[in-house]
């Protein structure tokens, strides 16, 4: 399955308009694309709500869990005319960044040697002390689509536009995560932003899969940031 990360206006994303990497590069090399995902009954796609509804109802639930929190929602310009920024580092980029955050707030565990499944992360030294710790950003991290303009910290269940549970949080949380991640193996953060490097699969090392996703994720937090505007994983 493709992990693609996403920058720009929810509205244009929920839309449909815009192209994932792969759809890019088949495109460029005269193929179809097709993205496969839950395949919904008749009635189901008669009774979808309309799609201006859908992102309605999502900046709800926004505004929502932020009142929860005390906190007054973010603001942002989500017109869909604005362009956008999208790049894949798959799931072997987007495990070991989280993975690496993990080790980089654990020094004294040993890192692992290959790229990780979500499963191994999830099973491993560094991701279990976080858990045990408690008040942990990495299950944060995991447990997010959507990373809202703002700097704050906590997050919060929101709804994603196909009605699936997930949960919502702010780009402060992935900004924190690579300055921690930087500090901790010696990357120079801007030169991290310029690299564009082959893309890795499960045979990588850890160190590759983990340079690859922190690559793409500093680029891409840097652009959400500079232009207020949300980053969605999309997977």
């Amino acid at each position: 399955m493709a992990f693609d990360i996403y920058v720009g206006p929810a509205s244009r994303y929920q839309s449909g308009d815009w192209k994932t990497v792969g759809q890019r590069i088949a495109e460029e090399n005269g193929l179809n694309f097709v993205r496969i995902g839950p395949k919904k009954s008749l009635l189901s796609r008669l009774l979808a709500p309309k799609p201006e509804k859908v992102y309605a109802q999502w900046r709800e639930q926004i505004r929502t869990g932020h009142a929860l929190a005390g906190w007054d929602a973010p603001e942002w310009d989500d017109s869909p005319d604005q362009d956008y920024v999208t790049d894949r580092p798959g799931w072997e980029g987007h495990v070991a960044f989280v993975a690496q955050y993990a080790h980089a707030r654990n020094q004294g565990l040993p890192p692992p040697t290959t790229a990780l499944s979500l499963d191994e992360l999830v099973e491993g030294n560094a991701y279990q002390a976080e858990r045990a710790a408690g008040g942990s950003p990495i299950p944060k991290i995991l447990g997010c689509q959507f990373f809202l303009p703002g700097r704050f910290q906590y997050g919060f269940e929101i709804t994603n536009f196909i009605g699936n549970a997930t949960g919502a949080t702010s780009i402060d949380v992935l900004d924190r995560a690579l300055e921690a991640i930087c500090s901790h193996c010696g990357y120079d953060r801007a030169q991290i932003e310029q690299m564009r490097l082959d893309q890795v699969d499960a045979e990588a090392t850890f160190a590759e899969a983990a340079l690859y996703g922190t690559s793409i994720y500093a680029r891409l937090v840097n652009e959400a940031i500079s232009r207020n505007l949300p980053l969605i994983l999309d997977y």
